[in-house]
């Protein structure tokens, strides 16, 4: 709404392409989910931090081992790969998915420190950090998309949505601490920094030289095999990371899964 009132039906198309696509990112994290936090909730009832600091690690060492590349290969080809869908009508949604599935992964990053705060009973403070999320969320876009402030758009939308999730994770992630006391991230963090920076490197030297789509591809796969190989030689990716890449992948723990639901 705020979109459509401060631009046009045309910035509300390509903002909802990307997001079409972008958001595809928060199902993956469904399907995490079942194999990390299905007794999340018992642990925390049981008081048992000290597992529930271990899965909260082992998920983040498995979103920045085989999510985070992926997202990063995703921004670094987003302008052949949106092209490649939609076709050149829509190079204007080009910046608002490299946000939206950056915002995606955030939202997956955070995810353990909310599940942290509601099973701990916490429910007044989730209810505030709701509100204080709405009220956020309303203020970037306005300031985002108002004409007489930075007006940006669809752009603008994408990136008041990351915006917005990062202070929430910022929030969640402060106040997990506080029930929690410790969580050990170790070189998850360098890692990151370590990763991004490369990623953003690449984004910044494909927009100032205008890589074709070749080049861009391979460049993009380039990265990612480098990384892998990396990870790989270094022992980064243990053959720990490697059997739950597997069980995630799984079809019969899939079925499992629905079989459980189902009864």
């Amino acid at each position: 709404l705020l979109l459509k009132h401060f631009s046009s039906i045309e910035e509300i198309g390509f903002y909802g392409a990307a997001f079409s696509i972008g958001g595809l990112i928060l199902v993956l994290g469904t399907q995490i989910g079942v194999i990390f936090f299905p007794l999340f909730s018992q642990y925390i009832a049981n008081g048992d931090w000290d597992k529930v600091k271990d899965i909260i690690t082992q998920y983040q060492e498995f979103l920045l081992l085989f999510v985070f590349p992926f997202v990063c290969f995703l921004g670094i080809i987003s302008k052949p790969f949106i092209i490649l869908v939609y076709g050149d009508a829509y190079s204007k949604s080009v910046t608002p998915f490299s946000l939206l599935i950056f915002s995606s992964y955030v939202m997956l990053f955070q995810l353990p420190f909310a599940n942290t705060i509601t099973g701990a009973g916490k429910f007044y403070w989730y209810t505030f950090i709701t509100f204080f999320k709405g009220v956020i969320y309303f203020t970037l876009l306005t300031l985002f998309l108002a004409p007489n402030l930075l007006g940006l758009g669809a752009v603008g939308l994408a990136a008041g949505n990351l915006s917005t999730n990062i202070i929430l994770t910022i929030i969640y992630i402060f106040l997990s601490f506080k029930i929690l006391r410790k969580i050990h991230f170790g070189r998850i963090f360098y890692l990151y920094i370590y990763i991004g920076i490369i990623t953003l490197s690449l984004i910044f030297l494909e927009q100032k030289f205008t890589w074709d789509t070749s080049t861009t591809v391979y460049v993009a796969v380039g990265f990612l095999l480098t990384l892998y190989a990396l990870l790989i030689y270094f022992k980064v990716i243990t053959q720990n990371h490697k059997k739950t890449f597997l069980q995630l992948i799984s079809i019969g723990k899939l079925k499992q899964y629905i079989r459980n639901e189902l009864n």
